[in-house]
């Protein structure tokens, strides 16, 4: 793969990310079966990480002492939109850059603000990435129909892995 390429790759990424915003993450707990639990999405740091908030008392925090490979499943299924990423986890306890990225429906989770003692960010660094761009609505069924009529395969989106 060219530069280029990734690139491009990497930028719609990005993108499939920041319009869905929510995600599953899966760690591997103790026991080492899978657990998974909704994030919200915060922001790419400058190094390419992915950000979330998180508390120092979840049972996340435990999960990835002792393995910090995760996934996170993003999707959109009404514009049919899926997209994966794996990457190893760490630990922030950066105030200022909570203070930056705290907006006030977090204090549903977090109710002492950016000064929560418990807050920390959690910073997933990808080391691979796949995501599926589909088509949706008249496109989707259109493609469909051209495919029955023509007896030939349409494309009917993007679909990318590819490791960071």
């Amino acid at each position: 793969m060219t530069e280029v390429d990734e690139v491009a790759k990497i930028d719609k990424l990005k993108s499939l990310v920041e319009k869905i915003r929510f995600c599953m993450m899966t760690s591997i707990a103790e026991d080492g079966t899978l657990h998974s639990r909704p994030m919200s999405f915060l922001e790419w740091s400058e190094d390419g990480s992915l950000l979330f908030f998180t508390s120092a008392t979840s049972p996340t925090l435990r999960q990835l002492r002792n393995q910090r490979n995760v996934d996170l499943g993003f999707c959109e299924p009404a514009q049919n939109v899926y997209v994966s990423v794996s990457g190893e986890a760490k630990v922030l306890n950066d105030r200022a850059l909570m203070e930056r990225l705290f907006s006030p429906i977090m204090r549903n989770w977090f109710p002492g603000g950016p000064a929560d003692p418990n807050l920390r960010l959690l910073s997933i660094s990808p080391m691979t990435a796949e995501y599926w761009d589909g088509l949706s609505g008249l496109s989707l069924l259109l493609s469909l129909t051209k495919a029955k009529l023509t007896d030939t395969p349409q494309k009917l989106g993007e679909h990318e892995y590819f490791e960071l």
